[in-house]
């Protein structure tokens, strides 16, 4: 009973003394520009102590009931004397307003760098933005625990993700949305996309990604949907060490006998093709027809005979990477250091996975697709991704330079195994071996600096290259017609021509831009005016090598339905023999083209502060456009050499409220 009354009396006294006190609360801000004032200094002479403001100049301080008075300082400002009455229980509101010293001070130059790779620093760009901004902080994606910028994107607000690589924003298509590295451009890795396939980028590498909505004149204008840009790691404030390793096991799809593949490279765990999938002939070699050339039994004869697809033991996932960085001071100076190597090897296997094709009914009361073809089978899939990032930088004296490298190396590998019906369009049964190789790298180079001079002129600059290549390594298609007695037979007139296609895309691109901002004070509203140039070229390289495999007197042939006879030795056609199988397609030059184009831009952009509470960011954009295409025909009869196919200039005004 004694406690009870004791823990009674101890209560009520500590409700007594809390009683007693009073809040304080409010903002200390620029009597000109109406901006908070960060890390203003408050101090209490009564309670020989004090507090600072925060990042947007504002406090909140406790104290007991009585009477105060602040000393607000802040270097380049007039001292401020403010009596405050603390009330018992209340929370009272004391905005402090201060102007700057008439004085000349000596300038001190101050530095620092936002943040990009926490949520709260997303959550402050976002709130600051003029424009429509939604991201990831590598933060959140380390928490989620996603491989690729893909997965990772998925999560932020009106983004979705087609085909597991290709960005939607406002459900807008792939072609309407830009992906842009650290702010640059940068080249695609497929010809008929427009935006870059995000599952190329591990998260490893990645400080953050930001998508913005709307437009604004300091952004290329050739979007509607929105901009990914994709954000590397930056330098580290302090030395740093990681190593990660993880493993991944599903027992639906690991450690199976019967997991489809091929025969593969030595070297595709790491995510490139060794040379077992190369073009093994020019590509420019007239392939002869089947009559008396044994020049074509030599040229089919180098075609590797394997098209079947085979079982392996598929293997469990890998998920590795180290980095590491520290930033010292030497020389006056502030010298960072960064690099960050990653790898990760994953298996997928289906079964019974089934891909169908839909058609809409002539009848055009009729609403419901129509089922054209279904294919059912087994698909075995393997993905390397490699990547290499290292970087550096330099601060002297308010002036800091970059260089950074990054290098992404990807392999997937595809057996399919299907059988295929037809139901309108056509009515037979196919089973096919699908075998797919797609090899592709991406190397980016950025060189950038930051300087702030003595007139707080703000200048920034950036220098980027990044070459960009895929490659479709021997695709192989064997379909086989299933007859009505059960046996194997090459068809092409119903769909079954067997094929081998090599597909081959290298783009290079000069990015290049630099930007100027200033603060002002127009009419008594904080104004930030900014202006900038910019140049892209863009040169892409582009071929579809198509190679069909023919052949003659299919009854007197011991293929019996196995790809891999197809191209067997004893079963190559001759000259003496006249059957057997054989190479044909020649290069066709409406398949290859070359292209350039060229950007060059000038913006100029105000953030203009309205009210308190609004603001408006106002610009225009200029840009020159040029496409010169290289390419013809396979007659000849259309031949552009060269040829300047686009020349235009188009202005773009933006404005956000």
């Amino acid at each position: 009973m004694k406690i009870i009354k004791l823990l009674f009396f101890l209560t009520l006294f500590c409700n007594i003394i809390e009683a007693q006190t009073g809040f304080v609360t409010g903002s200390i801000s620029d009597e000109i520009t109406g901006e908070g004032i960060p890390f203003a200094n408050v101090y209490i002479a009564e309670t020989k102590g004090g507090f600072t403001t925060d990042l947007d100049g504002t406090y909140s301080f406790e104290l007991p009931s009585g009477n105060y008075q602040f000393e607000v300082s802040y270097i380049g400002y007039n001292s401020v004397l403010k009596n405050v009455e603390i009330i018992e229980g209340e929370t009272i509101v004391v905005n402090i307003i201060i102007r700057e010293a008439e004085q000349d001070l000596d300038e001190v130059l101050v530095t620092a760098k936002q943040l990009r790779n926490t949520e709260n620093s997303l959550q402050t760009i976002q709130r600051k933005s003029v424009n429509v901004i939604n991201g990831i902080s590598s933060e959140s994606i380390k928490k989620a625990g996603d491989g690729n910028a893909a997965s990772a994107i998925k999560r932020v607000t009106g983004v979705s993700v087609s085909g597991g690589k290709y960005v939607f924003v406002r459900g807008l298509g792939d072609r309407y949305s830009k992906t842009i590295l650290n702010g640059m451009d940068i080249p695609g890795l497929d010809p008929d996309r427009n935006s870059i396939q995000m599952d190329i980028f591990p998260t490893n590498v990645i400080d953050g990604i930001f998508v913005s909505k709307t437009a604004t004149s300091d952004l290329s204008a050739d979007f509607t949907g929105g901009v990914v840009n994709i954000l590397t790691k930056d330098l580290p404030e302090e030395k740093i060490s990681n190593l990660s390793l993880s493993v991944g096991f599903n027992p639906q799809m690991h450690f199976k006998n019967d997991y489809l593949s091929s025969q593969n490279s030595s070297t595709d765990f790491l995510g490139f093709d060794g040379g077992v999938r190369a073009l093994p002939i020019d590509k420019k070699q007239q392939i002869p027809n089947a009559i008396d050339d044994p020049l074509l039994t030599t040229l089919t004869s180098r075609f590797r005979n394997n098209m079947a697809t085979k079982n392996a033991t598929s293997l469990g996932n890998i998920n590795m990477g180290y980095s590491f960085g520290n930033q010292i001071d030497k020389f006056n100076s502030k010298i960072g250091y960064y690099a960050t190597l990653g790898y990760r090897n994953k298996t997928e296997f289906y079964e019974d996975v089934q891909f169908n094709n839909y058609i809409k009914s002539t009848d055009k009361s009729e609403m419901d697709l129509l089922l054209d073809r279904s294919s059912i089978g087994d698909l075995g899939i393997n993905s390397v991704l490699l990547n290499g990032m290292v970087g550096s930088s330099i601060d002297v004296g308010g002036h800091i330079f970059s260089l950074s490298a990054l290098h992404l190396q990807s392999g997937k590998s595809k057996a399919g195994l299907f059988e295929r019906n037809s139901f309108i369009r056509a009515s037979n049964e196919i089973i096919r071996d699908n075998i797919e190789y797609t090899q592709s790298s991406l190397t980016n180079v950025l060189m950038s600096g930051k300087h702030t001079l003595k007139n707080d002129l703000k200048i920034d600059w950036k220098l980027s290259p990044t070459v960009s290549r895929i490659n479709d390594k021997d695709i192989r298609v064997t379909p086989f017609k299933i007859d009505d007695d059960g046996s194997l037979t090459i068809e092409p007139s119903e769909g079954a021509q067997p094929r081998r296609i090599w597909r081959n895309l290298r783009e290079t691109n000069y990015s290049g831009q630099i930007d100027l901002k200033k603060s002002l004070a127009l009419l008594n509203k904080k104004t930030d005016l900014k202006f900038g140039v910019s140049t892209i070229s863009k040169q892409r390289n582009y071929e579809i090598l198509n190679y069909l495999i023919n052949v003659k007197g299919q009854t007197e042939l011991n293929i019996n339905g196995n790809p891999n006879n197809l191209l067997a030795t004893e079963n190559l056609w001759t000259p003496e023999n006249q059957v057997g199988t054989y190479i044909a397609g020649n290069f066709e030059p409406t398949n290859t083209y070359d292209a350039t184009q060229n950007n060059l831009a000038a913006y100029l952009m105000s953030d203009v502060e309205i009210s308190e509470k609004l603001n408006a960011n106002l610009g225009m954009r200029v840009e020159k456009f040029t496409h010169f295409y290289t390419g013809q025909n396979n007659t000849g009869s259309l031949v552009y050499n060269n040829e300047k196919i686009a020349d235009n200039i188009n202005f773009f005004p933006s404005v956000n409220l």
